[in-house]
Formats: structure tokens, C-alpha cells, sequence
């Protein structure tokens, strides 16, 4: 079976990532959206909200998103690219020049930056076909590693939806 990241909503999906949040982010994945493009499938994750790891900031932070993104809710996304034969081949952790890849950054960083970086899939852990992908910072950066020595909660069962990342935009805009 190829790379099918949003066919039947009752059926596997080959390659869907196993997500390992921090275990002391209080953000709630409420959503993946995917979207084929080709040979590239769009992973779009929705978060709860971001949590800014000093209390004042996070108030000052947190009306700063609304004002600006008119929302809440924390959007990421990265692709994956396929080969001719549906098999993965990297991860790219970019979307519209927004660097979505943690490096080597800790889960409490103040300010993180968005680090672009294309990830070859052999570099990914697997558990039969679902890559690992590790969210090591509190605004959601992703890696194919874990940062540090914080414990991980896995989420292998989440709401998948067929959209792209406007689509998910759109759902979660407050206004």
C-alpha cells in the first residue's frame, strides 16, 4: 500500500507519523490535517493553544496571537516526499519559508527559532511504517530526535482531516 494520508477515515494509514509530545505541554493536539500534492503529503497539526514558559509573557503572547492570527489555536506543518513506488523519502520541515524544525533547542527555550531542515526518512525511528516525530518545544517545533532528557507522551490516535493548511486556518479562526 503507497502513501495514503487521507483515504478512508476508518482505514490505516500507511505512514501517518506517531507524535511524542512533552509530557509537561498542556497544549491539546485537536487535529492533523493532510493533504496530497503529488509526491508531497501536507501534515498540518493543531494545537490547543502554545504555552510561553513565563506566566506575564504567555498573557502579553497569547493576546498578541489573537490580535494577529485571530485565533488561539497553534498551527504547524511540515511534508513528506514520496518516490515513485509510495515510499517515504524525507521529511521537510518548512512551510511557506517558516522553518518548523526544533534542532537541538529544549522544550523550555524563551525564544526558539523555526529552523528549516529537510530529514532523509531513513533517519526517522519507525514503529512498523509510522515514522516518530518529536515536538520538543513548547511552540511546537518538530525533529525526527528527542532534545534533552523530558519525558514524551505518544499520541498515535488523533482526529484526522483532509485539508490542506488554509483549510485548518479557516476551522480554527475565531473571527
Amino acid at each position: 500500500m503507497g502513501l495514503d494520508t487521507c483515504g478512508d477515515a476508518n482505514g490505516e494509514i500507511e505512514y501517518l507519523p506517531i507524535f511524542c509530545q512533552a509530557e509537561k505541554d498542556r497544549s491539546e493536539l485537536l487535529a492533523v490535517y493532510c493533504y496530497q500534492m503529488g509526491n508531497l503529503t501536507q501534515f498540518t497539526l493543531v494545537f490547543s493553544d502554545e504555552y510561553y514558559p513565563v506566566w506575564l509573557i504567555d498573557k502579553i503572547y497569547r493576546m498578541f496571537r489573537i490580535l494577529r492570527y485571530h485565533r488561539t489555536a497553534d498551527i504547524e506543518t511540515f511534508y513528506m516526499r514520496i518516490d515513485e513506488n509510495s515510499s517515504p523519502v524525507e521529511v521537510i520541515f518548512s512551510h511557506d519559508g517558516k522553518g518548523t524544525y526544533s534542532g537541538e533547542q529544549s522544550y523550555d527555550a524563551l525564544f526558539p527559532k523555526h529552523y528549516s531542515e529537510t530529514v532523509p526518512f531513513e533517519n526517522f525511528e519507525c514503529n512498523e511504517s509510522r515514522p516518530y516525530i518529536y515536538i520538543n518545544t513548547w511552540n511546537h517545533l518538530f525533529s525526527e530526535k528527542k532534545n534533552g532528557s523530558i519525558s514524551y507522551v505518544e499520541l498515535r490516535d488523533y482526529t484526522v482531516i483532509h485539508g490542506d493548511r488554509g483549510k485548518a486556518e479557516e476551522d480554527y479562526r475565531i473571527w
